[in-house]
């Protein structure tokens, strides 16, 4: 028996989509075969996707552990469903591939049409987990080597005990426990390494940097940071509590 757009709607939202598997469309006109175009695409990625990216993930990737895996593949599903733009462009790409499949044919067994027609959508899938791969394993190594960096200030003796930044907007300065501007004290090494370096320039030298590099030189007990909220550049912020983690205390004034 034939299915019309109305039919169709009703498997797939409201009586019990997962046993879909066949429709036959001779009686749908061409608007008919829009809408069912667009409910197919959305059943397809809802149905298919995590189990063709589980299958990438657990089954291609044998170079990752299986904990590895795992935060791989919770982190695509995550990029994937935070990003509406993201799924409407997938949605599209299968949509197409539906439209051209019924300018030829009348009915269709969904499972077979994954398998067999889909196959630009595998590798669409593929190139974007190996893209969020190469974040992941840029992340892993930063994350290391800001444990390395947290076991240098751990043994490391404090050249202060504490230190008070105070942020303006543009630039820091950064005080110790007895109020004195020590600002200038612990970057002149910085600054003579990067000028020295041919390939660096000024705009490269950020106050960040200086701000980053000099707390861990003098790798005090306490951090008070002051006017913390104006920071555009939040990752400054969550570096410092990853390095100094409960040393840090921030207040806005």
């Amino acid at each position: 028996m034939g299915c019309g757009k109305v039919e169709i709607c009703k498997c797939l939202e409201f009586e019990e989509p997962d046993k879909l598997e066949y429709l036959d469309l001779k009686s749908s006109t061409g608007e008919n075969l829009q809408s069912v175009c667009e409910l197919l695409a959305d059943y397809i990625i809802d149905k298919y996707e995590n189990q063709i990216i589980y299958k990438i993930v657990f089954k291609n990737m044998e170079f990752f552990s299986k904990n590895e895996k795992r935060e791989i593949f919770a982190l695509v599903l995550k990029r994937l469903n935070d990003n509406c733009e993201e799924r409407s462009y997938r949605r599209s790409l299968i949509q197409e591939q539906l439209r051209q499949y019924f300018q030829e044919e009348k009915t269709i067994v969904i499972n077979g049409f994954v398998m067999f027609r889909l196959g630009f959508y595998f590798v669409y899938l593929e190139n974007f987990i190996l893209q969020e791969i190469d974040q992941y394993l840029v992340q892993k190594d930063y994350d290391e080597f800001l444990d390395l960096i947290k076991y240098f200030i751990d043994i490391s003796s404090a050249k202060r005990e504490t230190v008070e930044i105070y942020f303006d907007g543009n630039s820091y300065r950064i005080f110790d426990e007895n109020k004195s501007d020590i600002t200038n004290l612990f970057i002149e090494d910085l600054v003579d390494t990067c000028c020295n370096q041919k390939e660096q320039t000024e705009n490269q030298v950020t106050p960040d940097d200086i701000l980053l590099s000099s707390l861990i030189s003098i790798a005090p007990r306490n951090i008070i940071f002051h006017n913390a909220g104006q920071l555009k550049n939040q990752e400054l912020i969550q570096t410092i509590n990853k390095v100094f983690c409960n040393r840090v205390q921030y207040f806005d004034i």
